[in-house]
């Protein structure tokens, strides 16, 4: 099995630049990915913190240098999701204090970078999914239907944990923006773990990345209907996610990603499958 990805990103209407970044290890050597499996991440750099581009941008080529560093181990002979779990909450902690320090040792650096963290690594059926703030991942599943697997950190959220707003309420409440966990900033030079999600992936699933100038404008069940109504063709779906935010107002950056897991004989794009299988949302 293999995952097949294509990212797309927009400034949106109201931002002056776009402080969103991706990466996708598709682009890098076959050998590198077969023998490391495959890494895939948004960022999102913090539209009120000064420096939030440079933040996300900083963020994702740590998470490069790093994967192309792990050409010398064949995680094949390895206990892979064990290894990305402790890789991942080890390397966000790295990047936490680098962005929270910089400015120490560099004048040009922001006092206040900040970012938040989505991604997920696969190898073969396994994988690992994992987020600080509220950047999104979400799993196209057969067994459960489309459902956000990431967890939001912010004031929102916690009111729904503690039962104090609805599910319908968290999504429209006014502090749905406040985050109370991201990378960066001198005030967060400790610990900084990220919530880890192991998941067993099947083919034909899709896993969908995405900053909130996605997740904040279009409802789930919408992003739903477009993965089935484009099956095989990402870029489609990317440009109509996109589409679909704009047209919600396009408040902020939009950066959406859409990784399929297809037989390794598949290649391209191709036609569209019958994905009815997978129509169900989640609750």
């Amino acid at each position: 099995m293999k995952p097949v990805a294509h990212f797309s990103t927009d400034q949106g209407h109201c931002r002056e630049t776009n402080e969103d970044a991706y990466f996708d290890a598709s682009h890098l050597p076959w050998d590198l990915t077969d023998s490391n499996g495959y890494l895939y991440a948004v960022a999102d750099g913090m539209g009120g913190v000064a420096g939030g581009g440079i933040a996300s941008n900083i963020t994702v080529k740590a998470l490069q240098e790093y994967y192309e560093k792990c050409r010398k181990h064949d995680l094949r002979r390895l206990p892979w999701k064990e290894w990305a779990t402790q890789t991942i909450s080890e390397l966000t902690n790295r990047i936490n204090h680098y962005l929270a320090a910089g400015s120490y040792f560099n004048p040009d650096i922001p006092t206040d970078l900040g970012t938040t963290l989505v991604g997920i690594a696969i190898f073969k059926e396994e994988a690992v999914g994992f987020n600080i703030g509220d950047s999104r991942l979400y799993h196209f599943s057969i067994q459960k239907g489309f459902y956000q697997v990431s967890k939001d950190h912010n004031k929102a959220r916690e009111l729904l944990d503690e039962g104090k707003i609805t599910s319908d309420g968290a999504r429209n409440h006014p502090d749905s923006h406040v985050l109370t966990h991201w990378l960066g900033g001198r005030s967060r030079m400790g610990v900084c773990q990220p919530d880890i999600f192991p998941l067993q992936l099947c083919p034909g699933e899709m896993l969908l990345l995405c900053s909130d100038g996605l997740s904040g404008l279009v409802p789930d069940t919408e992003m739903a209907q477009c993965l089935l109504l484009h099956g095989n063709d990402l870029k489609k779906i990317t440009d109509d996610l996109i589409s679909k935010a704009l047209s919600a107002g396009g408040y902020d950056n939009i950066t959406v990603g859409i990784i399929q897991l297809r037989p390794d004989e598949e290649e391209g794009h191709g036609k569209s499958e019958d994905r009815s299988h997978l129509v169900r949302l989640a609750g």
